[in-house]
């Protein structure tokens, strides 16, 4: 099962074609004229950064033979990356924990083969839990097919009601936070990030606070799945709370 960024591709694709017609076609003669870093370019082709989206739409201006050829790739990428499903809460209440949501990320990774025993293994469930999992997401239209065969249907999602919250949220929020604990005092710095930040607010803004936020979990997923080049799934948690007491009570 394979995850290729079509950007990537696309790019890769294009040199090939100057180098079958020019054997002496060089990565440098390339990098000067889509006007970027030649390294950075290496680095793009493999899969190991991105560039910006200023960038890559001057890429794909430059590249590209025909207009239609450009909206063909800009199809693929903004297919890959996925506007978020939208859930209701029936459905949250339904699949309110941690490891449904893990199941789903890891069919983006290209060496998952699917089998329940590597479900199992990746995020340490037991067999009933990962069947009982599998069934429900095709049940609610996450996934098709058959076992070995699965077709992620969403590459993201997220929850319609962002106006309050409900007992299932609230336990599948518990859940990541003790998860988060569990790995800030088990796994070593280099493969996590706990950072916090304390300041001073107008808890007014605070409904303007949560929607920068939000933009700011959709922007961090694009950025962080763009090159389509995966190999772990990872959980992202932001808390901010009051640390004052509420005096005007």
């Amino acid at each position: 099962m394979q995850n290729h960024d079509p950007f990537t591709e696309f790019l890769k694709k294009k040199f090939s074609d100057r180098k079958t017609r020019n054997k002496k076609y060089s990565l440098r003669a390339y990098a000067l004229f889509l006007k970027v870093d030649q390294s950075t370019l290496v680095k793009v082709m493999k899969g190991e950064r991105s560039f910006t989206e200023k960038t890559r739409q001057r890429c794909l201006k430059l590249l590209a033979t025909e207009s239609s050829e450009e909206r063909a790739v800009t199809s693929l990428i903004e297919q890959r990356l996925g506007s978020p499903r939208l859930l209701e809460s029936d459905v949250i209440d339904l699949l309110g924990s941690w490891h449904y949501w893990a199941i789903l990320e890891l069919f983006k990774l290209p060496a998952f083969t699917q089998t329940p025993q590597e479900i199992m293994q990746r995020l340490g469930l037991d067999a009933p839990t990962v069947d009982l999992a599998l069934e429900r997401l095709v049940q609610f239209g996450f996934l098709s097919g058959a076992p070995g065969r699965y077709v992620l249907q969403s590459p993201n999602n997220n929850w319609t009601n962002t106006k309050e919250t409900s007992t299932a949220r609230k336990k599948l929020q518990k859940t990541f936070l003790e998860k988060s604990v569990v790995a800030l005092e088990e796994l070593p710095f280099d493969v996590r990030e706990h950072a916090s930040l304390t300041l001073a607010v107008d808890r007014e803004r605070l409904p303007e606070f949560k929607e920068r936020l939000k933009a700011l979990r959709q922007e961090f997923g694009n950025f962080a799945q763009k090159t389509g080049q995966f190999s772990d799934v990872y959980q992202l948690t932001i808390s901010l709370f009051p640390l004052t007491k509420d005096t005007h009570a």
